[in-house]
């Protein structure tokens, strides 16, 4: 037997291990030392008893409740005021971020800190966006967000979603038609503006910069970004210019002119142009000149070095609204949050993009609606009252809509007021009451806020049957007959005050609550018949929706346009007509309703006109052959 073959002990084993490989042993012994003092110092995982284990099951249970209830509450908000949605959403969401595991350390954006001014930051508590606690205002953006998010999945539900380039512009090209058909811009100066987005969208009007704004904030909420593309300052310190907003995909920005209504066309008229096209080859923006009429105002060689401004409204950039974001998913998936320095890096090497800043517009909005007092908030109020304080009645029976007592807050609810005086005089003949079958009093369901009720359905393309958009919008189109007998009652309310004011029996504290009535009977009086309008001209634009192309030609060009009194949608729907007419291939009468457009957008129609001159030059030419 040789001496390997002898029998030897473990310790004689490690001996002449240490012996024969000294480097190695010692790392092992080195290795098994750190393990075991790593078992030594390491703490056990704490282990949950049974009550933990049921106490932690109970906070997750009212966590999911908490945000079931927000959802909910954002998903119904048609049903209730706006001030009632907005309270008990934030009210919940700070019940349940109590809870909350909080997220990394906030800090602000580097690109935000560099170019929002230390003014603006302290005006809009840019302090406050670490916090994790929600603020009242926020209970309107997450109520604006949901809004967005309806409008976008509407708008792009029949273009691709496979993430392809191609995809990705037809869907922008959709959401900025949205933007343009719903969104009538005026002529308003800029330091005058004031509306958000969702004012914006609720009122289907605004300022240029604001259909910018709502295109930006749609095309968010389907994962795309829209930049406002400006030209730099005169002088170094000289805000940016504004231009046009252009949608990122893929490395290049397409471009869209708010103000034209119009993707600009790319080379030969074809696709979408990029703004690399646009500034390196000057036939692009000269595609858009009407010789002897309008003269596109841009130059490719302005194009070189351009600003690139992204939105970034303050709750955008707090993780109060991230942590939110990753919480919701599928059918309740909502953008709220951005990472404003990617975003910033990313634009910057796109071409001719010379450098990259938040947009200021919003910030400035912002501000200015915080300090509205007096007068000027009035009359912002006054704004919403067609949407908040007009409440109708749904009759059924042989008539399929009604409106009573919209002027109920000054007395005014004729069909009940009606009835009982009826019943009165049944009573004093010794007649038995029968209801009238003509009143169907009995039969009237109140209807609150039915503009407000219309527009969101109309949001979330809700549109036909009993509870969708078109009914309650119906609900507002009063016969003359009735909003003449309105009328009269108010007449009568003004003579009776006049006499009144010169009677000495009157308590000054009664005659000062009647005049009170009054002015309130007045100022709802306005309201309904602006309600009544804008139902008109939003059913023309829901029939549209609906591929319905008569009936939007009949609110359009008859209930609208034919109507003398009514002012406000002129613009709107002279476009909207000549859209109903162009898709449903009357090209001659959509020539004339282009052609008839006096509003900012003129330029924009007329080349529309252009177009379908061409079509139809080219449909002759082709029958002659």
């Amino acid at each position: 037997m040789s001496p390997a073959d002898e029998p030897f002990s473990l310790g004689e084993w490690i001996q002449r291990q240490f012996q024969q490989r000294p480097l190695v042993s010692w790392a092992v012994v080195g290795v098994a030392v750190v393990l075991f003092l790593l078992w030594l110092f390491t703490p056990d995982a704490p282990r949950l008893d049974p009550l933990q284990q049921q106490s932690q099951k109970e906070i997750q249970q009212r966590e999911r409740k908490l945000l079931a209830y927000v959802i909910n509450m954002l998903q119904r908000c048609e049903e209730y005021e706006l001030e009632h949605v907005t309270a008990r959403v934030v009210e919940r969401l700070n019940q349940w971020v109590e809870s909350q595991r909080l997220p990394q350390s906030w800090k602000l954006p580097q690109v935000v800190a560099r170019f929002v001014p230390t003014e603006l930051r302290n005006q809009l508590g840019f302090s406050r966006l670490g916090r994790l606690s929600f603020e009242h205002h926020e209970g309107v953006v997450l109520l604006e967000s949901m809004w967005l998010r309806w409008i976008s999945d509407q708008a792009v539900r029949q273009g691709g979603t496979s993430g392809e380039a191609e995809d990705s512009l037809a869907a922008a090209q959709r959401l900025f038609d949205w933007t343009v058909r719903n969104i009538q811009i005026q002529d308003v100066g800029e330091k005058e503006v004031r509306e958000l987005v969702w004012q914006t969208l609720l009122f289907g009007r605004g300022h240029p910069l604001n259909r910018v704004w709502t295109f930006m904030l749609l095309a968010r909420q389907q994962g795309m970004e829209v930049v406002l593309l400006a030209f730099p300052g005169e002088k170094e310190n000289d805000p940016p210019r504004p231009w046009i907003p252009a949608v990122y995909i893929q490395g290049e920005l397409y471009l869209f002119d708010h103000r034209l209504g119009l993707p600009i066309p790319g080379p030969d008229g074809q696709g979408v142009a990029t703004l690399r096209q646009a500034a390196e080859d000057p036939r692009v923006l000269r595609q858009l000149d009407v010789p002897g009429r309008f003269t596109y105002p841009v130059r490719a060689e302005q194009l070189r070095e351009l600003v690139a401004l992204f939105e970034a409204s303050p709750h955008f950039l707090t993780r109060r609204m991230r942590l939110l974001e990753d919480q919701l998913a599928g059918s309740q998936r909502l953008v709220l949050s951005i990472h404003a320095d990617y975003i910033a890096q990313t634009l910057g090497r796109c071409a001719h993009i010379k450098q990259v800043r938040p947009w200021l517009w919003p910030y400035q909005c912002r501000i200015r609606q915080s300090k509205l007092r007096g007068t000027e908030r009035e009359a912002e109020l006054r704004k919403l009252q067609p949407f908040l304080e007009i409440s109708g009645y749904r009759v059924r029976g042989k008539r399929s809509f009604n409106l009573e007592g919209a002027l109920a807050k000054a007395g005014w609810n004729f069909l009940k007021q009606r009835e009982q005086q009826r019943q009165r005089e049944q009573a004093a003949s010794g007649q038995e009451s029968q209801p009238d079958p003509r009143n169907r009093t009995s039969e009237v369901e109140e209807v609150p806020r039915p503009l407000w009720q219309a527009r969101i359905l109309h949001f979330r393309g809700e549109l036909p049957g009993e509870q969708g958009a078109v009914h309650h919008y119906q609900l507002l189109r009063i016969p003359r007959h009735e909003l003449e007998k309105l009328h009269q009652q108010l007449l009568a309310m003004r003579d009776q005050l006049k006499r009144l004011q010169n009677d000495p029996t009157v308590p000054p504290d009664q005659l000062q609550q009647m005049q009170h009535q009054a002015q309130q009977a007045e100022s709802l009086w306005k309201a309904l018949l602006q309600a009544k309008e804008d139902a008109t001209y939003w059913l023309g634009l829901a029939a549209y929706d609906r591929q319905d192309y008569p009936a939007a030609i009949e609110y359009l060009e008859h209930r609208i346009l034919g109507n003398k009194q009514y002012r406000r949608w002129i613009d709107g729907a002279r476009y909207n007509l000549g859209r109903a007419y162009e898709a449903a291939g009357k090209y001659q009468q959509a020539v004339a309703a282009y052609e008839s457009d006096t509003s900012l957008q003129r330029h924009g129609s007329v080349l529309r006109a252009r177009r379908l001159r061409q079509k139809l030059a080219a449909a002759a030419s082709s029958r002659s052959e």
